[in-house]
């Protein structure tokens, strides 16, 4: 679903309420258990597995109706842990989940999503997959300016994300209208 040209007019209070309503979608959809919701690393798991509810892919992307949705975690093992429990016996149209540890300076360009954990990797990571049709998601600072999709961080004991919607039409990515309008900043719009 394309964005919808008011989304930018999201207000700031019903933002403040779609986050909390957010947080809790995300555990109940999730299915997250209490010991993972609570982690951060729980959460950011919870938001990298309904990120891929809410993404559509080209056609293309995926070598048959039935090929697994491959989840790439750069210098984020913990993560990548963590997205493993909560995604077990779980898919997206069909599609199961197939998770990757990359080490520094791996061929990232099989994936569909990937999550760069490690910032001093970021520039580089960004730069070889600019354009393919990966959603990628990200923590630093440096994940951000150099061109990443989604950044997630901190806001007091919650976890926001920001969105490049540029970034994601570049890639031929399609997000659901409500992800957008739930991003704490839409950047590209």
């Amino acid at each position: 679903m394309a964005l919808p040209n008011n989304a930018h007019q999201f207000s700031h209070r019903n933002r403040r309420w779609a986050g909390p309503l957010l947080a809790v979608a995300l555990f109940f959809f999730t299915g997250a258990s209490s010991a993972h919701a609570q982690t951060e690393d729980g959460v950011k798991a919870a938001f990298v597995y309904n990120f891929a509810k809410f993404t559509n892919w080209p056609t293309n992307a995926f070598a048959s109706s039935s090929a697994p949705v491959l989840v790439g975690f750069v210098g984020a093992d913990a993560l990548a842990d963590t997205f493993e429990t909560i995604v077990a016996g779980k898919n997206v149209n069909g599609h199961a989940f197939s998770i990757r540890r990359y080490p520094a300076g791996a061929d990232v360009h099989n994936c569909h999503i990937l999550f760069i954990g490690d910032p001093g990797q970021a520039t580089a990571v960004l730069n070889a997959v600019q354009g393919k049709p990966i959603l990628t998601i990200g923590d630093s600072d440096v994940f951000a300016s150099s061109g990443g999709m989604v950044k997630l961080f901190r806001v007091g004991s919650r976890i926001r994300f920001d969105l490049d919607f540029e970034a994601t039409q570049a890639a031929r990515l399609k997000l659901d209208a409500r992800v957008c309008q739930l991003a704490e900043n839409l950047r590209g719009k």
